[in-house]
């Protein structure tokens, strides 16, 4: 599957999740910070909303967790190229939630 400029964005954004949501979460920033950065987790958990339990596990461990392709392959026991194929999947999935 082909990684669009779409499909780029929704992986950079699941990347930034953690940080997202602690800044949201923070004392003392400004309130249009936090805003922005709730309206953020707030897409990325109703795309979350999408997926199957299966789909859910490979997100976390994939971008909240940071494992790598070989260290999840490994975990869930497939092949890091059918990790690949089914992790943009899934990211294609979200991205059709997400307006990024």
């Amino acid at each position: 599957m082909k990684r669009t400029p779409e499909i780029i964005k929704t992986e950079e954004l699941l990347r930034e999740y953690r940080t997202l949501k602690a800044i949201s979460n923070s004392i003392g920033l400004p309130e249009e910070k936090k805003s922005s950065a709730l309206d953020k987790v707030n897409i990325i958990d109703l795309a979350m909303g999408t997926l199957t339990e299966k789909e859910i596990s490979i997100i976390n461990l994939r971008y909240f967790n940071r494992l790598t392709l070989s260290e999840l392959s490994s975990r869930i026991n497939i092949t890091p190229q059918q990790l690949c194929h089914n992790t943009s999947k899934i990211v294609a999935k979200m991205n059709k939630c997400i307006l990024v």
